[in-house]
Parts: structure tokens; sequence; C-alpha cells
């Protein structure tokens, strides 16, 4: 089950990097470029070591991360500065390369 697993890998391509007309696009009101993840999604995942969160918005409380994560890489843009909740204590890589943070 979950608690077997070890790494994710959730990446959904920007809007901005897909090469079409804004035209076909004129319709779809409810077109977004991310994709929404409910942190407790995650939170039964004993295991989970690696997680990679491409254009993905986390809901809910980032408390409910796997304390097992080493390896985070994620680019918030919605966000400024990293929630206080999140739990880094045992992170060796943290990537945010492409977020937003700024503190």
């Amino acid at each position: 089950g979950t608690e077997k697993i070890e790494a994710i890998d959730i990446s959904c391509p920007s809007i901005d990097s897909v090469d079409v007309d804004a035209e076909s696009f004129a319709g779809m009101s409810l077109l977004k470029d991310s994709v929404d993840v409910d942190v407790e999604s995650f939170a039964g995942m004993s295991q989970l070591r690696m997680l990679r969160l491409g254009n993905v918005r986390l809901g809910g409380e980032y408390g409910h991360l796997p304390r097992t994560l080493k390896w985070l890489n994620w680019n918030p843009r919605y966000l400024d500065s990293l929630p206080s909740t999140l739990p880094l204590e045992n992170i060796v890589v943290l990537d945010l390369s492409r977020s937003s943070i700024t503190q």
C-alpha cells in the first residue's frame, strides 16, 4: 500500500511552456496551469523520501507531509515564504529554484 511508496513526481507542464494559440483556450474558463493536491494525500506514506511537485498547488495542513522526506523539489508560485508548519527537519535537498519564495 501507500506505506511502501518512497518517491513521487507530480509534474504538470505550465501553460506558458505549451506552444499553442491562446485563442484555442478562449472558451475554457476553468483551465488552470497547476494541479491541486491536498497535503493529507501524503499522510500515510511513511517511507516517502523524495517528492517533486511541478506546478502543483498544495492545499491543507503542511504538517501532514511525512517527516521521512529527504528531498523536496517544489515551485510554489503562489507563496512568497515557506509555510511555518512545513516539516523541514530531515530535508537534505530543498530545491525551490523555480518558486516565488523570497524569504
